[in-house]
C-alpha cells in the first residue's frame, strides 16, 4: 500500500458514486449478508497475525497492514485510539442517516478480491430497494474500475461498470476515517493524518426494479491490484410521505382448499423504497398476523380455511393499510341430516319434517320413488309419502368443492304391535317365560301387580313371581307407538320322583316296579332296556346287560318337572376258580388261585383251611395236613358260588449217609444210604460221583473235601447233604543232588509223604555206614556236617490203603 495514492478522489455521480440523493427522503438499513471470505479487523489482545487471517492491502514480506478496533491490544500492551468501533456500526461522515455494520472483528469480516476474480455477498433476507450503498476500500492503490451487479431474486440483475473505490489512503469523501491502522508483521500501530479511509459506494437502482428483492450483490475486478475489500451493505428506499395502500385484491377470491390464491395490492404507491407486509386473519378480522416472508407486492397464499388478507406498506417509517379481501374456503365435503345425532331420521306419516343441515347452502335435494320431497327446500311431506326407507340426496351447485352427500329417511307405517308367549300358563319356581313373537321390535313391557318381568326383553322370572293370573302390556317404540296386551298364569309348582327299590336287577330275576309321582306321566329310557312307557315296568329277561337311565316326564299341567333314576341290569353269574394243582405241601408258602372270575368275590374254606376272604390265598404254613374244599362267591345282584378240592400234604422226611467221612484213593468205593429211594445225587466239583446210585469213584476224584447233595423227587420232597474227603499218597520227588549251603535250595533231603504209617528214612556212605536214620514223614537229612560225594537212601512208609512201600536211591552232596 502506497500513501501517496489519492489521485482516485471523486466518485461518479448519477447511477455510480458517493454522493447522496438531494431529492427525496431516503431511508437506509444496514443488511445481514454471507460470503465474507477473510478476517482483517484485529480485535482483543494479541498479535495482529493471531487476530485476523489477511491484511487489507498486499504489502510485502516485512510492511502489510490491517484495521483494528478499539478492543485490540498489542503484545506490548498498547491499542489504537481512534480505531473502529467495538460494535462495528459505521455512520457516514459524508451522508446523513447512513449507516453500516460490519460483521464482527472475531470472524470473517471482508469480501475480499485479491487479483482479477469475481465474489458474491448473499443477503439473508432479500428485500426491494431504490438504492444499493456498498461500504468498501482498495490497498496497493490502483483505482481501476470495479464491476458491481445487484442480483434479484427473480433471477434478473442489474450491472454497474466502472465503479470507484479509491486506495484507503486518499481525499476522496469517506464514510469513515478510520485514523489508525496495525500492522501485521511488526504489530506497530500507525496514525496517518486524515487516514486510513473506508468509502460508500451508491449503485442506484432503476425504478423498474425498485419492488424487485435483492438477492445478491456481486463485486469484480479484471487486474491483480489494488485489493478490493467489501465491508457492509446498506439498502435506501426511496419515497416520500405516508404510502397509499389501496386495496388488497385476491384471484380468485372462492377456493377449494389447497388452492392457491394470487394476492396484489391495487391502487397503491408504486414508487421505490416501499416495505410490504402481508397479514391474516381467521377469526373474521379481529386480529392480523403477520405472514411470514410475505414481504412483496404479491403474495402467493394456500389458505385451509376462509380468511382474511390485507397488506401493509411502509415508506421512510410511515405505513399505510390497505383494504381487507376474504378469500373463502368451500367445505370439500357437504352435510345433510333431517335428526340431530344420535337420533335417527325416521318419522310417522303425518305432517312434514324440514332439514335439519344442508352445506353448502344453495344445492338441490332428490330422493326416490315414494318419498315427497321439496327439490329446493328439502322439506318432506310425510303424510303423502308411503312408508318405507329412502336415499336422499343433497347436491351442491355448480362450482363447489363438495360432492353429492346422502342420508337415510325412514317413513314408518302406522303400527298394531303383537305379543305372544309360548302358552298361556307356566309353572312357578326356576325357569323364565319368554316372549316368542314381541313386534315390532324395541318396545317396552309391563305386566300387572306382582309380575316380575324385564321391561326391555319382557321376560317374565317365574321363580320370583307369585302363583296367579296377570295381564302383559307391550308399548312399541318410536313416534308411532301402539299398546298391545296378553294373559300369563304362572301355576304353583310341584317336584316328580322315581324309584325302582334299588339300583341293580339279575336279568333272570323278578321284573322290578316303578314307584312315580304324580301319577299319569310317562317312561322313557337309554336304548337296550326294554320298559314300558305307562307303567315303567321293565322286562328283565328282554334288557341287555348295562346300565340305563330311566327318565319319568309327568303329565302336562303338573308344574312337575322330568326326574331320571339309574337302573342297572346284570347278567347271569357261573364263577370259575382253580388252583396250580390239587395237591401242596404242608410247611412254608402259600397257594394262590390261578382262575378266578369274575373278580371281586370272597372265599372260604372248609374247618382248618387258612386261607384269605379277599385273595383266596391259602396259608400252608398253618394249614394242617388233611383234604378241604374252598368256596369262591361272586359278587353282585346276580352271584353264584363255584368250588376247588385242595389237599395238604405233610413233609417227607430225607436222609444221605455214606458210613464214613474220610476214604483212601486206593480204597474201595463207599455205597451211599439215601431215604426215601428214587432220588438224585449231585456234589461240589472234582468228586466222580454217580447220578442216580451216589457211588464215588475214589480213584479218578481229587483230593479233597466234598459235599454231597440228594434230592428227592417225590410230592413233598427236599434235600439232605453229607461231607466227606478224599485221601492219596502222592508219588514223591527224589533229589540226585544237594547243596546245603543255606539257601534253602536243595539243602534237605526231605520226601514229605502225606497220608502214610510206618515211615522211615536211612542214609548211608558209600562206604556203607548209616550217617541218618528219622520216622517223621515231614523231617528229612540235612548234610550240613557231611562231606561231599554220594550217599545211599532208603525210605519204607505204610500208606493209606495199608500197602508197604519202599524207595531207594543215590543222591549227591555238593560243596
Amino acid at each position: 500500500m502506497k500513501l501517496l495514492f489519492t489521485r482516485f478522489c471523486c466518485l461518479l455521480g448519477g447511477l455510480l458514486g458517493v454522493s447522496q440523493l438531494a431529492q427525496a427522503q431516503v431511508t437506509y438499513t444496514p443488511v445481514a449478508v454471507t460470503g465474507y471470505t477473510d478476517d482483517v479487523i484485529a480485535d482483543g489482545p494479541g498479535t495482529v497475525a493471531s487476530r485476523t487471517t489477511n491484511t487489507v492491502d498486499r504489502g510485502n514480506a516485512t510492511v502489510k497492514w490491517c484495521f483494528a478496533n478499539t478492543t485490540y491490544v498489542t503484545p506490548a500492551g498498547v491499542s489504537p485510539a481512534p480505531a473502529l468501533p467495538a460494535n462495528g456500526l459505521i455512520n457516514s461522515i459524508t451522508t446523513p442517516g447512513l449507516s453500516f455494520q460490519l460483521a464482527p472483528a472475531t470472524s470473517n469480516n471482508s469480501m475480499r478480491l485479491n487479483g482479477a476474480e469475481t465474489r458474491r455477498l448473499k443477503l439473508v433476507t432479500p428485500r426491494s430497494a431504490t438504492e444499493v450503498m456498498v461500504l468498501a476500500t482498495e490497498g496497493n492503490g490502483n483505482t481501476t474500475g470495479k464491476t458491481f451487479t445487484v442480483k434479484f431474486t427473480d433471477s434478473t440483475s442489474q450491472v454497474f461498470t466502472n465503479a470507484v473505490v479509491p486506495d484507503w489512503f486518499s481525499t476522496t469523501p469517506p464514510a469513515i476515517i478510520v485514523g489508525s491502522r496495525v500492522g501485521y508483521v511488526d504489530n506497530v500501530i500507525d496514525y496517518p493524518t486524515g487516514n486510513p479511509r473506508i468509502y460508500q459506494v451508491q449503485l442506484q437502482l432503476l425504478q423498474a426494479n425498485y419492488n424487485k428483492p435483492i438477492a445478491s450483490i456481486i463485486a469484480s475486478k479484471t487486474t491483480t491490484d489494488p485489493v478490493l475489500n467489501v465491508m457492509g451493505i446498506t439498502l435506501g428506499a426511496t419515497c416520500q410521505g405516508v404510502p397509499t395502500a389501496g386495496v388488497a385484491v385476491a384471484v380468485p377470491n372462492v377456493v377449494c382448499p389447497g388452492q392457491q390464491v394470487a394476492l396484489t395490492p391495487s391502487g397503491s404507491t408504486a414508487t421505490g423504497g416501499i416495505s410490504f407486509q402481508w397479514q391474516a386473519s381467521t377469526d373474521g378480522g379481529v386480529t392480523f398476523t403477520n405472514v411470514a416472508g410475505a414481504i412483496n407486492a404479491t403474495y402467493i397464499a394456500t389458505p385451509s380455511v376462509t380468511t382474511i388478507y390485507r397488506v401493509v406498506l411502509t415508506c421512510s417509517g410511515q405505513a399505510g393499510t390497505s383494504t381487507p379481501v376474504t378469500v373463502t374456503v368451500q367445505p370439500t365435503t357437504a352435510t345433510l341430516a333431517y335428526a340431530t345425532p344420535p337420533a335417527t331420521a325416521a318419522f310417522c306419516r303425518s305432517g312434514t319434517q324440514a332439514v335439519i343441515a344442508a352445506t353448502p347452502a344453495g344445492g338441490t335435494f332428490s330422493a326416490g320413488a315414494g318419498l315427497s320431497l321439496n327439490a329446493t327446500t328439502g322439506t318432506l311431506n310425510l303424510g303423502a309419502s308411503t312408508a318405507g326407507t329412502y336415499t336422499v340426496t343433497y347436491t351442491p351447485a355448480t362450482g363447489a368443492c363438495a360432492g353429492p352427500a346422502t342420508t337415510t329417511v325412514t317413513i314408518l307405517p302406522s303400527l298394531t304391535p303383537t305379543l305372544a308367549y309360548a302358552g298361556a300358563s307356566f309353572c312357578a319356581g326356576a325357569g323364565t317365560a319368554v316372549p316368542t313373537t314381541s313386534t315390532p321390535a324395541g318396545g317396552t313391557f309391563s305386566g300387572s301387580t306382582g309380575l316380575v318381568i324385564n321391561a326391555a326383553t319382557g321376560v317374565v322370572n317365574l321363580a320370583q313371581t307369585p302363583a296367579g293370573t296377570y295381564t302383559i302390556s307391550y308399548t312399541s317404540a318410536g313416534a308411532c307407538s301402539a299398546t298391545t296386551t296378553t294373559p300369563l298364569t304362572v301355576l304353583p309348582a310341584a317336584a316328580a320322583a322315581l324309584t325302582y327299590g334299588g339300583p341293580s336287577f339279575c336279568k333272570a330275576g323278578a321284573a322290578p316296579a316303578a314307584v312315580a309321582t304324580p301319577a299319569g306321566g310317562t317312561f322313557s329310557s337309554t336304548p337296550g332296556l326294554s320298559l314300558s312307557p305307562t307303567t315303567g315296568a321293565i322286562d328283565l329277561a328282554a334288557s341287555s346287560v348295562g346300565t340305563y337311565t330311566v327318565t319319568y316326564t309327568p303329565a302336562t299341567g303338573t308344574c312337575a318337572g322330568p326326574t331320571t333314576t339309574t337302573v342297572t341290569v346284570v347278567a347271569p353269574v357261573t364263577p370259575t376258580l382253580t388252583y396250580a394243582a390239587t395237591n401242596f405241601c404242608a410247611g412254608v408258602g402259600t397257594a394262590a388261585p390261578t382262575t378266578l372270575t369274575p373278580a371281586g368275590g370272597t372265599f372260604s374254606g372248609s374247618p382248618g383251611l387258612v386261607i384269605n376272604a379277599n385273595t383266596g390265598a391259602v396259608n400252608l404254613a398253618q394249614t394242617p395236613a388233611g383234604t378241604y374244599t374252598v368256596r369262591y362267591t361272586s359278587a353282585g345282584a346276580c352271584s353264584a358260588t363255584a368250588t376247588a378240592p385242595l389237599a395238604v400234604l405233610p413233609a417227607a422226611a430225607i436222609s444221605l449217609t455214606y458210613g464214613g467221612t474220610d476214604f483212601c484213593k486206593a480204597g474201595a468205593a463207599p455205597a451211599a444210604v439215601a431215604t426215601p429211594a428214587g432220588g438224585t445225587f449231585s456234589s461240589t466239583p472234582g468228586l466222580s460221583i454217580s447220578a442216580t446210585t451216589g457211588a464215588i469213584d475214589l480213584a479218578t476224584s481229587a483230593n479233597g473235601t466234598y459235599t454231597v447233595t440228594y434230592t428227592s423227587t417225590g410230592q413233598c420232597g427236599g434235600q439232605a447233604t453229607a461231607r466227606l474227603s478224599v485221601k492219596g499218597n502222592a508219588a514223591p520227588v527224589y533229589p540226585n543232588v544237594l547243596t546245603p549251603n543255606g539257601d534253602r535250595l536243595n539243602d534237605v533231603l526231605a520226601l514229605q509223604i502225606a497220608d502214610v504209617q510206618n515211615y522211615s528214612l536211612q542214609v548211608f556212605s558209600r562206604w556203607g555206614r548209616r550217617v541218618y536214620e528219622g520216622h517223621n514223614a515231614t523231617e528229612g537229612w540235612n548234610p550240613t556236617d557231611s562231606s561231599p560225594g554220594t550217599y545211599y537212601y532208603l525210605v519204607e512208609y505204610t500208606d493209606c490203603a495199608g500197602r508197604s512201600q519202599s524207595v531207594r536211591n543215590w543222591v549227591e552232596v555238593v560243596k
